[in-house]
């Protein structure tokens, strides 16, 4: 047997025997949802399309959730007591050290369903508590749109769907380390340092860039931006709150899962870009993208 199918199946096991320990000291399943992009009903062809991305993972029954945890933090003095605490938990969790973002449980084959404008699918997560669902015939125009998740045993959740305009148009596909966040990925013990041990909060911007992608996204009306990253699914949260902070255009994030696959002990990041790439194209086939990145 290869060594990554006997790393898969080391890990199954583990998570089927920490869930019941989980569950019996009260964590429940949680929706941690991202966000999604698709295209509009006038679409060539009649068709459209929305891409919903989330996973299922084990949670305190007290822990936060990841939508007002996670927004920007507040320009103005809070006016009461309440207000206090809440901006106090919103810094706290923003700025907790890396390495937590990467101590999940996930809950494999949940049943979920997903509802997008006009449709309604059933479906279960993967392996790894992921779903990655396409739904079709939703209705809905060009802009932001809501996509509700209910998920058995973790209610329901919400989560934001950019829907594209038809027609010819610029899209932006943007890197995220070094291009947006500095992260020194081709020094090693640095990245992993920023990564795991520095505190999310502390994160600096790679000067000029949340200008760049503004002005483009401006001077291109209706221009959908797409951060593109060989990081985990785990940061997302954190990453939505720093893009927020420093002026970043709001988009939805494709990452990775870091774990072993059916092919090898880690996930190829240049195959994981190239197959994104690809499915950006043929989701979206009016738009010519712009890539923006580093020489990392």
């Amino acid at each position: 047997m290869p060594l990554f199918d006997i790393a898969r199946a080391v890990e199954d096991q583990f998570h089927r025997d920490v869930i019941p320990t989980l569950k019996r000291r009260g964590w429940r399943p949680r929706v941690v949802a991202y966000d999604g992009y698709g295209s509009s009903a006038t679409a060539p062809g009649g068709g459209d399309m929305a891409r919903v991305l989330a996973r299922m993972v084990l949670r305190p029954a007290d822990a936060p959730t990841e939508g007002p945890l996670f927004r920007s933090l507040p320009e103005k003095r809070p006016a009461s007591a309440a207000e206090v605490l809440d901006n106090a938990r919103i810094s706290l969790a923003d700025a907790q050290r890396g390495w937590r973002l990467f101590i999940d449980a996930p809950v494999p084959h949940l049943p979920v369903t997903i509802t997008v404008g006009d449709a309604r699918v059933r479906t279960r997560a993967d392996r790894e508590g992921y779903i990655d669902v396409v739904v079709r015939g939703h209705g809905l125009g060009p802009g932001w749109h809501e996509a509700r998740i209910e998920a058995t045993g973790a209610g329901t959740v919400t989560t934001r769907i950019l829907i594209v305009a038809p027609g010819p148009r610029l899209g932006i596909v943007s890197d995220i380390d070094d291009t947006a966040m500095v992260s020194h990925v081709p020094r090693m013990f640095v990245a992993a340092w920023n990564q795991l041990v520095k505190y999310t909060s502390s994160r600096e911007p790679v000067p000029g860039m949340a200008e760049l992608l503004t002005r483009v996204e401006r001077a291109h009306p209706g221009t959908p931006v797409i951060y593109l990253s060989t990081g985990a699914w785990n940061v997302v949260p954190t990453h939505r709150s720093f893009f927020e902070r420093h002026g970043f255009p709001a988009g939805p994030m494709l990452m990775t899962d870091w774990g072993p696959t059916n092919t090898g002990l880690f996930r190829s990041g240049i195959e994981h870009k190239r197959t994104e790439l690809r499915r950006l194209m043929i989701d979206l086939p009016d738009v010519t993208w712009l890539l923006v990145g580093d020489d990392g």
